[in-house]
């Protein structure tokens, strides 16, 4: 078991076995012994009461039984989160295309498509994930955000529910099934030529202030930044010209306001992207039809629809306007009720968790593919797979996956105590 990650999965009829069964197992592992019942490529379906996480080693494997897994009195809906530019960062593509088959299929998708619009590499892309270009970016939103979310969904993760962010909508239509994943990537190819081809590219920084404030002193500087989104309510991002930025970032230190300047290549949702607007609304966008689930906008905070998207307005605000993500938090934690939720956030770095976490306090926010704590001298292959193994646990412990798909991962059910006292 050193140096690898694996799944630990346990299941009881109560709570009181199920806590028998953590201790028994620790101490029989801290005796050096490795009891364990596998099941092949499936789990069990398991008992009322599960208990599941990832360990590398066996002191991490005591360590996690000691310790007291999460608890929520209420019913856990599903939430996709899909993230727009700042969520990317290099992707260990071949390993993750060995392990996963429907990723693996839509990046080869992807390639096809790619094929037609020049000579662009998927593998390149996702690998390098330090965008070169508006195409670069928006493409990686795209396909990786698209392919993990359908490898999920291939697993059993089926959402109740999606919220995205600006460029993270056009992901979120295809994962929802309003939109055909092939048409959509050629309509992303078109869209970023036409952003790339803008003669200024501007800057963007993020501002840890108060929305109202910022609205106020960005007004200051009449069309030359605008405020690109509120995330939060103390989480802006500011947009716009270069030099008019590097002024705005003195005022913000002299008014001891934490910021930091965001690595685009485009200053989105600011008036350098005024040119681009009517070449954008005139494009061909993707045939859409009815999705499986809500998806709330960060363009008005509401459900989208299918006639709205349709639209060629939505198109224009998709692309100018401040995004509204707090307004889609707001509209998403009306809609869970009395449920909480459990949401996936599908980018390389979980850029939407800290809003999302103070929006849904009583929720439980995971990245895709990334894990819940830094873990040091590690490869990318162990990061990635590590961190969607303690997302895939936390699905099943929730009782949102029935099954844990893995030939090579330890899985204990119900009958945990009896199989390992004989």
């Amino acid at each position: 078991m050193e140096n690898d990650t694996r799944i630990f999965a346990l299941s009881a009829d109560d709570d009181a076995a199920l806590v028998a069964c953590c201790a028994l197992l620790a101490k029989r592992l801290k005796a050096g012994e490795c009891p364990r019942v596998l099941f092949g490529g499936n789990s069990p379906d398991g008992g009322p009461c599960r208990r599941a996480f990832v360990a590398s080693d066996t002191e991490e494997a005591i360590e996690a039984l000691n310790a007291s897994p999460p608890k929520t009195g209420k019913k856990l809906k599903l939430v996709f989160a899909m993230p727009g530019q700042g969520s990317a960062g290099p992707v260990p593509v071949e390993s993750l295309c060995a392990e996963l088959p429907v990723f693996r299929e839509y990046i080869e998708r992807a390639q096809c498509v790619l094929d037609r619009h020049g000579r662009l590499s998927v593998n390149d892309i996702l690998s390098r994930g330090k965008a070169r270009s508006s195409m670069e970016e928006q493409l990686f939103v795209l396909i990786y955000g698209a392919a993990l979310a359908m490898q999920y969904r291939a697993w059993g993760a089926h959402p109740d529910m999606m919220i995205a962010h600006s460029l993270g909508e056009l992901t979120a239509l295809v994962v929802c099934g309003m939109a055909s994943y092939e048409e959509m990537l050629g309509f992303v190819c078109r869209r970023a030529l036409i952003i790339d081809s803008l003669a200024e590219s501007g800057a963007m920084a993020h501002v840890a202030a108060d929305s109202a404030e910022i609205f106020r002193l960005t007004a200051a500087y009449g069309g030359r930044l605008s405020v690109a989104a509120v995330n939060s309510s103390r989480s802006v991002v500011v947009s716009g010209e270069l030099r008019a930025l590097s002024d705005f970032e003195r005022v913000l230190d002299r008014k001891a306001m934490p910021h930091r300047r965001l690595r685009v290549p485009k200053a989105a949702h600011s008036a350098i992207m005024e040119p681009a607007l009517a070449p954008i609304v005139a494009l061909a966008f993707p045939t859409l039809r009815d999705g499986c689930c809500p998806l709330f906008s960060s363009v008005t905070g509401a459900p989208l629809t299918a006639r709205e998207v349709e639209a060629p307005e939505w198109r224009r605000r998709h692309c100018r306007d401040t995004v509204r993500f707090d307004l889609a938090l707001a509209a998403l934690s009306e809609a869970l009720g009395d449920n909480d939720a459990i949401v996936i956030e599908f980018g390389v770095h979980r850029v939407l968790a800290a809003a999302g976490v103070k929006a849904l306090p009583g929720g439980r926010w995971y990245g895709a593919s990334s894990m819940a704590r830094y873990h040091e001298n590690r490869s990318p292959e162990y990061c990635f797979k590590r961190g969607i193994q303690e997302t895939l646990a936390a699905l099943w412990e929730c009782h949102i996956l029935s099954e844990i798909q893995s030939a090579d991962w330890y899985i204990t059910n119900k009958n945990f105590l009896q199989n390992i006292i004989k």
